[in-house]
Protein backbone atom coordinates (compact mmCIF):
# COMPACT_ATOMS: atom_id res chain seq x y z
CA UNK A 1 0.00 0.00 0.00
CA UNK A 2 1.11 3.14 -0.98
CA UNK A 3 0.61 6.57 1.19
CA UNK A 4 2.64 9.86 -0.24
CA UNK A 5 5.83 8.76 -0.49
CA UNK A 6 5.51 5.65 2.26
CA UNK A 7 5.09 2.30 1.17
CA UNK A 8 3.11 -0.30 3.79
CA UNK A 9 3.20 -3.93 3.44
CA UNK A 10 1.18 -6.35 5.54
CA UNK A 11 0.65 -9.72 5.95
CA UNK A 12 -3.59 -11.26 5.65
CA UNK A 13 -3.88 -14.63 6.13
CA UNK A 14 -7.04 -16.53 4.75
CA UNK A 15 -8.39 -19.57 6.59
CA UNK A 16 -8.91 -22.50 4.01
CA UNK A 17 -12.50 -22.41 5.06
CA UNK A 18 -13.02 -18.54 5.64
CA UNK A 19 -13.91 -16.55 3.19
CA UNK A 20 -11.20 -13.88 1.49
CA UNK A 21 -12.29 -10.37 1.82
CA UNK A 22 -8.88 -8.78 0.29
CA UNK A 23 -10.54 -10.17 -3.50
CA UNK A 24 -12.35 -6.60 -4.15
CA UNK A 25 -8.96 -4.97 -3.83
CA UNK A 26 -7.40 -3.89 -6.99
CA UNK A 27 -3.38 -2.11 -7.47
CA UNK A 28 -3.83 1.57 -7.62
CA UNK A 29 -7.57 1.70 -5.80
CA UNK A 30 -8.01 4.16 -3.19
CA UNK A 31 -8.57 2.96 0.13
CA UNK A 32 -9.18 4.00 3.77
CA UNK A 33 -6.94 2.70 5.71
CA UNK A 34 -5.53 3.05 9.46
CA UNK A 35 -2.15 2.03 10.98
CA UNK A 36 -2.35 1.21 14.82
CA UNK A 37 0.79 -0.26 16.51
CA UNK A 38 2.44 -3.46 14.58
CA UNK A 39 -1.27 -3.71 12.56
CA UNK A 40 -2.38 -2.45 9.04
CA UNK A 41 -6.54 -1.93 9.11
CA UNK A 42 -7.66 -2.15 5.47
CA UNK A 43 -11.79 -1.00 4.61
CA UNK A 44 -12.59 -2.58 1.46
CA UNK A 45 -14.68 -1.05 -0.88
CA UNK A 46 -18.07 -3.87 0.28
CA UNK A 47 -17.41 -2.17 3.71
CA UNK A 48 -15.48 -5.32 5.39
CA UNK A 49 -12.35 -4.41 7.34
CA UNK A 50 -9.18 -6.37 6.85
CA UNK A 51 -6.43 -6.66 9.34
CA UNK A 52 -3.22 -7.20 8.65
CA UNK A 53 0.36 -7.59 10.00
CA UNK A 54 2.14 -4.15 9.50
CA UNK A 55 5.37 -5.46 7.72
CA UNK A 56 9.16 -3.93 7.63
CA UNK A 57 11.35 -4.03 4.86
CA UNK A 58 14.56 -4.84 5.56
CA UNK A 59 17.07 -4.21 2.84
CA UNK A 60 15.76 -6.96 -0.17
CA UNK A 61 13.29 -8.64 2.63
CA UNK A 62 9.91 -8.17 3.99
CA UNK A 63 9.72 -8.72 7.81
CA UNK A 64 6.19 -10.46 9.20
CA UNK A 65 6.42 -11.01 12.44
CA UNK A 66 8.19 -14.23 12.81
CA UNK A 67 7.67 -14.43 8.65
CA UNK A 68 10.23 -13.57 6.04
CA UNK A 69 9.94 -12.77 2.59
CA UNK A 70 12.36 -11.93 0.06
CA UNK A 71 11.27 -8.85 -2.01
CA UNK A 72 11.90 -8.55 -5.65
CA UNK A 73 11.76 -5.28 -7.17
Amino acid sequence: MQEGSNDYDGLYQVTYWGPDFAKPLKADMDISHRISGKNLTVKTPDGHEIKARLCERAGNAINCGNDTFTHFN
